[in-house]
């Protein structure tokens, strides 16, 4: 069996010439509407193409054996763009993080380590390996545990702008309006979380020519939507890659490139080039700050029950963001969560699901090469978070490398296209988001 050669992420910048109408969301009647990101399988076969026009040895010296797993490049200013996790949620009136925008925003919290903390303490025999109390013990006071408030504080809100004076569980701190998940829409990760910038789009409707007449006819009429970002901004995408192929990806992405549809019409030419790639912190401190987080969450169960609950809990826990789709397969079925077996971690029998936040969605798409439709498939949505626990056999240090290699090489299937790229531990779970946007 050969051996798979080290990879290494490198950030592209994808700057649109002229406007770009992207394909992925079914067209409803006349109207065509454009998603608000380029896939990695939309950069994948652009680079792909143009090589294949130069040579043969020119694509397979970027595409034979290992191949690149090319991101999606979302839309925004320089920073990476990623969409809001399904953890995350916000005032369902005024959504996003508070901002000098003017625009009225009442902030976001993340939910996993309160929803997990709340998990273990309401049902103890889930999570039974993991509580510092012995199993006869739990079952003897089982009918206790049943009765626990759920205490978790709404960080992010602005609690002390409540009116009430008294955050309640789902409503904003602000104005008392449910909370609500942040679906369909992204946010900049470094240096710390904040709104991203939305996708100017500019909508145009036509008449189409009847080719029989040659002529106008108002029974064509169409309206086309297009993302209008020319000299606006740029998206940003991760490649990752073996580190042997970089210079061979710098010098495919030299030139004039064209994606999307409507091209004859001025649409989809971009170039790209490649970018230093952004400062984040290491696996070590991640991880590190995620457990402290966690058991940061258990701390007003401990102070209220502490016959019952303690915040020591050993091995240590890890999470999975899903920065793109994923496509999980288990013999045959789709999967919605995946198995220890498929994060390709040597320790794999150690390290168990407790605990997931995910949707999913069809997903498809345009084969370039045969000129038709993909199949229509499950995926599960991008913003879906996994958290792991691995016991206290595991070795950090090799958890943490291998973490590393799992951040770079992604989850299930079709990672050439873009689908499983994913972000250990993000900082969005553990990071103060009040005191980040104040």
């Amino acid at each position: 069996m050969k051996k798979l050669s080290e990879r290494t992420a490198v950030w592209l910048k994808v700057t649109p010439q002229t406007p770009l109408l992207l394909t992925g969301k079914t067209a409803v009647s006349n109207f065509q509407q454009s998603q608000s990101h380029i896939s990695g399988g939309t950069l994948r076969g652009a680079i792909g193409s143009k090589l294949l026009r130069q040579s043969r040895q020119a694509f397979e010296a970027l595409f034979a054996d290992e191949e690149p797993y090319f991101g999606n490049g979302y839309y925004g200013n320089g920073s990476p763009i990623w969409p809001f996790p399904l953890t995350a949620q916000s005032c369902k009136r005024y959504p996003g993080f508070v901002d000098e925008s003017g625009e009225e925003k009442h902030g976001v919290i993340d939910l996993l380590a309160d929803d997990f903390a709340y998990d273990m303490v309401s049902d103890p025999m889930l999570f039974a390996d993991l509580l510092p109390m012995s199993r006869e013990r739990l079952q003897s006071n089982i009918g206790d545990w049943f009765m626990i408030e759920r205490l978790d504080i709404p960080k992010g809100l602005n609690p002390e702008k409540c009116p009430d004076k008294k955050a309640k569980p789902g409503r904003c701190a602000i104005c008392c309006k449910p909370l609500a998940p942040i679906n369909g829409t992204y946010f900049a990760a470094i240096p710390k979380p904040f709104n991203s910038d939305k996708v100017p789009v500019a909508r145009k409707t036509q008449v189409a020519i009847n080719r029989a007449r040659a002529v106008a006819q108002h029974a064509l009429l169409y309206t086309q939507e297009r993302l209008d970002v020319v000299d606006q901004g740029a998206f940003y995408a991760q490649v990752s890659l073996p580190t042997d192929k970089v210079a061979v990806l710098a010098a495919a992405i030299e030139g004039t490139f064209y994606i999307g549809r409507g091209r004859s019409k001025g649409n989809g030419r971009i170039v790209i080039q490649i970018i230093t790639p952004p400062e984040f912190p290491s696996i070590a401190g991640r991880l590190y700050d995620l457990n402290s987080r966690l058991k940061g969450a258990f701390q007003p169960y401990a102070k209220a029950q502490p016959d019952k609950v303690s915040a020591q809990m050993p091995g240590t826990f890890f999470s999975l963001t899903l920065r793109s789709p994923a496509i999980l397969h288990h013999a045959g079925r789709p999967l919605r969560v995946p198995t220890s077996q498929m994060l390709n971690l040597s320790q794999a029998t150690h390290i168990h699901p407790v605990r997931a936040w995910a949707r999913l969605d069809n997903v498809s798409g345009w084969d370039s090469a045969a000129r038709l439709p993909r199949r229509r498939e499950l995926a599960v949505r991008a913003g879906s978070v996994y958290l792991f626990w691995a016991d206290e056999t595991v070795d950090p240090v090799q958890l943490q490398a291998e973490l590393e290699r799992l951040e770079l090489n992604g989850i299930g299937a079709a990672r050439e296209r873009g689908f499983g790229q994913l972000t250990v531990c993000a900082p969005f779970h553990y990071a103060d988001l009040a005191g980040e946007n104040k």
